[in-house]
């Protein structure tokens, strides 16, 4: 079985008014966001699991 595991995509570190919103620009200007759709489409087509993981520290 083949997955597709993304790590850490929460609001706060990929969206303009996010608690880590200085991680905001670079989010931006690579894309991160329209390669993960593509990604998640890409691996869901193929019938690949897909799995969003946040991992949380205090």
């Amino acid at each position: 079985m083949n997955a597709l595991i993304a790590l850490d995509y929460i609001n706060d570190m990929v969206t303009e008014t996010g608690k880590a919103a200085s991680a905001y620009p670079e989010v931006a200007r690579r894309g991160v966001i329209k390669k993960l759709n593509a990604s998640t489409a890409i691996a869901r087509n193929k019938g690949w699991q897909v799995h969003f993981i946040n991992i949380a520290i205090d």
